[in-house]
């Protein structure tokens, strides 16, 4: 909690005043990079029902767990819906502090990639709405110390080439306490 005292009156009274700033706590994400060298960018406002979920798509967010609700978020591009990779191997990101970072994958997928195979299925998900209509995307959770976090493509590297009405990933981080 923050407070302010100032004087009131020509310095004849004191005055409290609660502040609630939460940029001055806020998580810094920083040295976002995916290898196919589109731009992804952390948003400026926290995930929140109504956001446009991908940087160049009609899909906003429709339905977001209360658990993910104010959180710090990476917008991704649309167009790496087919992306594949391992872990080290797609998008990248630098934390400075510890978090616990989610994934929300669309759900017509077959399989997960294998790289989100050890990530905790938190039984939630995030809804989209858009060109292609309402999606549901499954929300996974993972632990990281803070400094560089990677994370793979979007698709099973062994699974055929999947339909273009697949979704990108969406990545929200916030601090571990």
């Amino acid at each position: 909690d923050h407070y302010l005292f100032y004087s009131v009156a020509k310095e004849q009274g004191i005055a409290l005043a609660y502040l609630d700033v939460p940029l001055w706590s806020s998580l810094n994400i920083t040295e976002v990079f995916a290898k196919s060298f589109r731009p992804y960018v952390v948003s400026e406002e926290s995930l929140s029902i109504g956001d446009k979920s991908y940087l160049n798509s009609g899909y906003r967010m429709s339905n977001i767990p209360s658990s993910l609700r104010d959180v710090s978020w990476i917008q991704p591009d649309l167009a790496d819906q087919r992306s594949s990779g391992s872990a080290q191997g797609f998008l990248s990101f630098s934390v400075d502090r510890d978090v616990i970072a989610f994934v929300a994958h669309d759900d017509r997928f077959e399989r997960r990639p294998a790289w989100l195979m050890d990530w905790n299925d938190t039984d939630e998900s995030i809804k989209v709405s858009g060109p292609g209509g309402k999606q549901s995307l499954s929300v996974f959770a993972k632990s990281f110390d803070s400094g560089h976090v990677a994370l793979g493509g979007n698709v099973a590297i062994d699974e055929a080439s999947p339909p273009d009405q697949r979704l990108m990933y969406l990545v929200a981080i916030k601090e571990r306490k």
